[in-house]
């Protein structure tokens, strides 16, 4: 008979699992102490397409969950993501591919935002912004939408610069087309999701406009240290040669973390672990070791059976602590019958294995 070798225990496992007894749409921030930055839905609001909006929520350690408000109402959220530093919050909206508004929000001690900081976006039509690797804003701004007619190549694009104190930009480049979801790293290449003839992908382009590599992916996580990203293909894509993958954005090497389709990645702190899911159930994977493990399915509440949509748990954030917060799918009238629009949050520790 052949012989078979036993692959030692992971080199970590799930210790807690802590129901944090909130609902939420997404996980801004999180904090040392387990207060967390994140996004509710507005179920009586009426958002994009008439579907419901997100607005701001501050959760206690304790789990009370805070409402955001601007005065008049909710604080209304576009699509928010940290800074490098934590320290503020970079808020873009828009709505079928026109672009609403650019804000920068500074992030107070106790994870209230403060007065926000405008970024100019006159006369753009359509656009998006996102932080640098050294915590600036990359602001990207056409006088046409691609939306409405993908082969207009009259439409010019500009990026500015933006500094994130003051909201004042400055012209830092033409692009012959809108990039969405464009990353600047500091070393100038331009890392976003394009596609192709044979589908979505994730492309590498050289400052001077050249593209360096391409991924057949539909999106991407960069690490914290800026050295990997994670490409990955849609859950909802049938192909057979769906995965996740690791890439080195020094060598350009390629290591396959996981085959299968995959939903969501996010990064650690440390940029030493990744947690992404299937739509089903959350893994999380350490470098260092090459271990992955699972820290399980959800229990969907108000979800019926789809069979183009699978619904469970999926990743939300890391914590300074290297704790994972993850989500289960809530379904009901509240999300439109999306069940990826509101989430029942819970802590997941991850600890050494006993020995």
């Amino acid at each position: 008979m052949p012989s078979t070798t036993e692959r030692p225990p992971p080199s970590f496992d799930v210790g807690d699992v802590i129901d944090r007894k909130v609902r939420v749409a997404r996980v801004v921030l999180a904090r040392a102490d387990g207060s967390l930055l994140a996004t509710a839905t507005d179920a009586d609001g009426s958002g994009c397409e008439g579907t419901a909006p997100h607005f701001y929520v501050t959760v206690t350690p304790g789990g009370e969950l805070i409402e955001a408000t601007d005065g008049s109402g909710l604080l209304y959220a576009g699509y928010p993501t940290a800074s490098p530093g934590r320290t503020q919050v970079l808020d873009v909206s828009g709505c079928e591919g026109f672009l609403g508004a650019v804000k920068i929000y500074p992030v107070e001690d106790d994870l209230t935002l403060g007065q926000p900081i405008p970024v100019d976006i006159e006369g753009a039509v359509s656009g998006d912004a996102s932080w640098t690797s050294d915590g600036f804003v990359s602001l990207y701004l056409a006088d046409g939408s691609p939306f409405l007619d993908p082969e207009d190549d009259s439409i010019t694009v500009a990026e500015y610069l933006v500094n994130p104190r003051t909201g004042e930009r400055t012209q830092s480049a033409e692009l012959d087309q809108l990039r969405w979801g464009a990353v600047r790293l500091a070393d100038g290449r331009l890392i976003y999701n394009g596609a192709s003839e044979t589908g979505a992908v994730v492309a590498v382009e050289q400052r001077e406009g050249s593209i360096e590599a391409s991924y057949a992916a539909a999106d991407f996580a960069i690490s914290p240290d800026v050295t990997s990203m994670l490409v990955w293909d849609s859950v909802f894509d049938t192909g057979a040669d769906i995965s996740i993958d690791l890439v080195d954005l020094e060598t350009g090497e390629v290591r396959q973390i996981a085959a299968g389709s995959a939903f969501r990645a996010v990064w650690s702190r440390n940029s030493e672990r990744v947690a992404f899911s299937n739509g089903l159930e959350t893994y999380v994977h350490d470098l260092p070791s090459g271990d992955t493990i699972t820290v399980g399915a959800g229990r969907p509440e108000g979800c019926e059976e789809d069979e183009w949509v699978v619904w469970g748990r999926v990743p939300l954030a890391f914590a300074p602590s290297g704790d994972l917060y993850v989500g289960d799918a809530v379904c009901g009238e509240s999300t439109e019958g999306f069940p990826y629009d509101e989430f029942a949050l819970y802590q997941v520790t991850l600890v050494a294995p006993p020995s």
